[in-house]
């Protein structure tokens, strides 16, 4: 009896998670920084552009977001598969 509640605590707190998760990530992409740019006098405006970002991360990065996107893909299948189940009665 107590693995079962264990097993529902640990299925709540994931899904949970997953939530919060994605609720968090969609008030990032809300956000949108301005910049406002005076043009001193007497100086001419040039368009400033960043570096050249490098592609090259290190492998513990991109483990971790090849993980994130398994789990998403995971929680997003597993959704799907209860949402059709509970549709279908």
């Amino acid at each position: 009896m107590k693995w079962i509640a264990a097993i529902l605590v640990c299925a709540s707190l994931f899904i949970f998670g997953a939530l919060y998760g994605i609720e968090k990530n969609n008030l990032k992409q809300g956000e949108t920084p301005v910049h406002i740019v005076e043009k001193s006098e007497g100086v001419a405006a040039t368009n400033c552009s960043p570096p050249p970002a490098s592609e090259d991360f290190p492998w513990i990065v991109e483990l971790a977001g090849g993980l994130g996107e398994g789990v998403a893909f995971t929680f997003n299948g597993v959704v799907l598969v209860l949402s059709e189940m509970i549709q279908a009665g």
